[in-house]
């Protein structure tokens, strides 16, 4: 799952929406990251929701549909897809419109800077400007954030690879996407047990 996916999953109260929302810039053991406790609880649920997307048995076979070479970075083109899906189905997933959604999410961070994570709080009101929970709307904004990625990786990956893959299996690929987050969401409402 990617940014609005983690927005949307998280409990909304601002700590925890923000830990889950920026739960990769969280790196190592919790128990030695100097976070408030609401926000170490987000970043704990950003990990748990990543372990059972990353291993859910429709996780693993959309993977297989990338060309062997992107398989490497096939479940980080996944996570930024699932935003693109979960964009287009949005009235499915949540009560509220996505805009008001989004905007309360960007007020929570520009409101508790504090509570967001060291890497991320300087790029905050960039990622406020640049809207970067709606950026997977279309595909060309998909590429846009896969090529951001792709820049930050030591081996880059094929992007061309990646959008004719995303093209090709647009269906599949949504489907495989409703599917992952209705488990992740009946997972997150039993509360992860055995997760």
């Amino acid at each position: 799952m990617n940014h609005l996916a983690h927005a949307l999953l998280a409990d909304p109260q601002p700590p925890q929406r923000l830990g889950n929302l920026f739960g990769d810039a969280v790196r190592g053991p919790l128990a030695t990251v100097d976070l408030p406790a609401g926000v170490l609880e987000g970043v704990r649920l950003h990990r748990q929701i990543d372990a059972v997307t990353d291993q859910h048995p429709t996780s693993i076979l959309l993977r297989e549909l990338f060309p062997g070479s992107l398989r490497r970075y096939a479940g980080i083109v996944l996570d930024v897809a699932f935003d693109h899906y979960l964009i287009r189905q949005w009235p499915l997933f949540c009560d509220v419109n996505r805009e008001s959604f989004t905007l309360e999410v960007y007020d929570a961070m520009h409101q508790n800077p504090g509570l967001l994570p060291g890497p991320v709080r300087g790029a905050a009101s960039r990622m406020i400007t640049r809207d970067f929970l709606n950026r997977c709307e279309t595909i060309d904004g998909v590429m846009s954030v896969l090529a951001y990625l792709d820049t930050r990786l030591s081996r880059g990956f094929d992007l061309a690879a990646a959008r004719r893959t995303l093209a090709v299996h647009d269906r599949t690929l949504e489907q495989g996407f409703t599917d992952v987050f209705s488990d992740v969401q009946r997972t997150l409402r039993s509360g992860f047990s055995g997760a």
